[in-house]
């Protein structure tokens, strides 16, 4: 088996060493000084070292000193992420963020007690494309899905969840967190979510949505800060219809059959 070595400078060794070991599985296999420890994990080896200890703890010719943190991490695969970050979260490990979902596969990034960062990473499933033989569309979609891109998605986010009961399916966020991109539920349908930069403008959308109750839906979406634009109605091709603006600036025609 190939050995990849990396090394991380901690502010306390034997911290550090507490935390790979006890959280994330790796095995100490030399610790000959207070300042330097190397761990192992699937052939992974983790070197750690504390500022002043060490070659790589020494200060640098320009008089730096070697300090934990920046972006650069080690990624650990896991089989099952949601779960793994919900009991490391219960014990108490900071993350730098919550699961951010790519083509790839899901990842969350979490802190060493040095505030190093470790990538958990869940490999997404293969997906077989229409020349293999596999599907030209993913699971769950269908062939037309609305895209809504505006600022400050996350409250959108909120009030469809209020109003249509919209479920996540996949959140895209950027390395700080914040949110920028989103496909939600609702139904049985898909409605994608972007949250846009100054540098692009936003472009809201008008849907319609069939719904159980035209009049409940109407109030509750009243309730939580959309804007009337029609009134429940019965209309004569036999159903019955309300409209509202969403505080993001999206028109929602809500209707039911059999009015």
């Amino acid at each position: 088996m190939t050995t990849t070595t990396v090394r991380y400078i901690v502010d306390k060794t034997d911290t550090a060493i507490d935390f790979y070991t006890k959280h994330l599985g790796f095995e100490v296999k030399l610790h000959p000084a207070p300042g330097f420890a190397a761990l192992e994990r699937n052939g992974l080896r983790l070197l750690l070292n504390q500022p002043g200890a060490g070659g790589a703890g020494q200060d640098m010719p320009d008089g730096q000193t070697p300090t934990s943190g920046g972006w650069n991490r080690i990624q650990i695969s896991v089989s099952d992420l949601k779960s793994v970050l919900a009991d490391l979260k219960e014990q108490g490990i900071p993350f730098r963020s919550g699961i951010i979902e790519g083509n790839g596969g899901k990842q969350v990034l979490l802190e060493d007690p040095s505030g190093n960062p470790v990538e958990l990473f869940e490999p997404g499933r293969p997906v077989k494309s229409a020349r293999s033989g596999g599907s030209y569309k993913p699971e769950g979609y269908a062939t037309v899905t609305p895209y809504l891109a505006i600022r400050e998605a996350e409250k959108l986010v909120e009030f469809l969840a209020e109003i249509f009961d919209a479920e996540e399916h996949r959140v895209m966020r950027r390395e700080d967190g914040s949110f920028m991109h989103g496909e939600f539920r609702i139904g049985d349908s898909m409605v994608m979510i972007g949250d846009v930069q100054d540098r692009y403008p936003p472009f809201p959308g008008m849907l319609h949505v069939y719904v159980s109750d035209v009049d409940e839906t109407y109030r509750q979406a009243l309730e939580h800060g959309a804007t009337s634009v029609e009134k429940p109605s019965d209309q004569d091709y036999g159903e019955r219809r309300a409209a509202f603006t969403d505080p993001s600036g999206n028109r929602w025609y809500v209707a039911m059959a059999g009015a």
